[in-house]
């Protein structure tokens, strides 16, 4: 009888702590301009600031929120919680380059001269840069090239 008790009272910890996390999961809303980060803003407006805004979006997870931003002309752009940019991609038209490295730049141009940057990534280690050839590059966070992914 005991073992059952046991049993039963794991079960039922289990199943209100597998709803409370269901509870807890991302929750995602329609924000605007200025309640993002201050880091956003400028970023937004030193390279994006002649492209209106469709709208914005804060993801509230347990530990973390990020941004996500889609403009007029379909681009997106990603931010951290501090309102650093993670991700900046459009699927058809090159997006801006002042933001990306000199070394980034001058290494795509250099060596893929028919093609322009339609997609980075940063994370605490690398870029990855998707090239409307459809080649992804790796760089360090140097901007220095490593290699072509496939």
């Amino acid at each position: 009888m005991k073992v059952f008790k046991r049993l039963f009272i794991g079960v039922s910890l289990f199943a209100i702590g597998a709803l409370s996390i269901q509870t807890a999961e991302a929750k995602k809303i329609q924000i605007q301009k200025n309640a993002l980060p201050k880091t956003a803003i400028e970023f937004l407006d030193q390279n994006f600031s002649q492209e209106p805004i469709n709208f914005i979006t804060e993801d509230k997870e347990w530990f973390d929120t990020d941004y996500s931003v889609l403009l007029n002309n379909m681009t997106e752009i990603e931010f951290d919680k501090n309102g650093n940019w993670t991700d900046v991609s459009n699927k058809t038209t090159a997006i801006p380059t002042d933001f990306i490295l000199p070394a980034i730049v001058s290494h795509v141009k250099t060596n893929f001269a028919n093609a322009h940057i339609l997609k980075i990534e940063k994370d605490n280690r690398q870029f990855e840069v998707k090239l409307s050839n459809s080649l992804e590059l790796v760089f360090d966070n140097n901007g220095t090239f490593m290699r072509i992914d496939d």
